[in-house]
């Protein structure tokens, strides 16, 4: 393989991981708004809350792997 094409091959690699990382950046995103609203509208939810805290622990988790 020549240089261009590994090169190549890293680049389309790396813009693969990107667009998932991104992704899910935004499935998390939406489930820390849902789960915000649902704790804004019965703020006595634990299970609201809960879900809600699942969610923010998930970004962090991901925003540490990234």
């Amino acid at each position: 393989m020549t240089a261009t094409f590994i090169g190549l091959l890293r680049a389309l690699s790396l813009s693969a991981t990107s667009a998932t990382i991104d992704k899910n950046h935004g499935i998390i995103d939406q489930a820390i708004a849902e789960s915000r609203a649902a704790v804004k509208t019965e703020p006595a939810s634990v299970a609201a809350r809960e879900t809600l805290f699942s969610a923010l622990r998930q970004k962090v988790t991901l925003l540490q792997d990234t």
